[in-house]
């Protein structure tokens, strides 16, 4: 039950939000260890969560099949983002924090408003779960990772599919915008991750040698 299933800094380094088995999710400080507080409302495991880029909310994803918001400092629960119809296994909040993109088991991934909680756009086309989801920097494109082998490129405002990254031979479990929203970088169980060109879809590079699957995929900060 104390299963820790992800576990994300804040933007300023001071705390780390953890998913956890038992429904719910901690804030710990990392200068001590203390819990700080804990988000509660789920009713299965939270998969995964993260911060808004400016650290005041808190944002977690579970098998329940929901997502929610939560103020990161009194954890009081603002939003629950419902409507899929398999676990949610990933959900970013976008650029402006108006809107929070989630990636579902049932091979979809919605874009909801956290100020109404309703779904206002929703990207199919997928093969299997989405597992992982992520906004481009200008909150112009979506990316997801799927057990299809594939991640997507879509328009966040149409929904509509630009491209489908492929060469991938396993199921991907993450996908990450470049800093500039020029590159995607894919990891697969296959053993590699893929650098992809946004614009073209085209792999530019693959990074081999892991003796085993490859789960998360970052790229370094940028300069400055």
């Amino acid at each position: 039950k104390d299963r820790v299933n992800m576990a994300a800094p804040s933007p300023d380094g001071a705390r780390i939000l953890c998913a956890l088995a038992d429904g719910t999710a901690r804030l710990l400080s990392v200068a001590t260890g203390d819990l700080q507080g804990t988000l509660h409302g789920h009713s299965d495991w939270v998969i995964s969560a993260a911060f808004s880029h400016d650290g005041a909310l808190a944002l977690t994803a579970s098998r329940d099949r929901s997502a929610k918001v939560f103020d990161a400092w009194s954890c009081a629960c603002k939003q629950t983002l419902g409507g899929h119809y398999g676990w949610v296994w990933s959900a970013v909040f976008s650029p402006d924090h108006c809107s929070v993109l989630t990636g579902s088991a049932d091979g979809t991934a919605r874009l909801f408003s956290i100020e109404t909680g309703k779904c206002v756009r929703t990207f199919q086309r997928h093969g299997g779960p989405v597992r992982s989801v992520a906004l481009s920097p200008d909150g112009g494109r979506v990316l997801t990772a799927c057990d299809d082998c594939t991640a997507k490129v879509f328009s966040a405002s149409s929904g509509r599919l630009e491209h489908t990254l492929t060469g991938h031979i396993g199921p991907l479990w993450s996908a990450v915008f470049s800093s500039d929203g020029s590159r995607a970088l894919t990891a697969s169980s296959d053993g590699t991750a893929r650098l992809f060109d946004v614009e073209t879809g085209e792999c530019e590079h693959m990074y081999e040698g892991h003796a085993d699957m490859v789960f998360t995929a970052a790229f370094s900060p940028a300069p400055g």
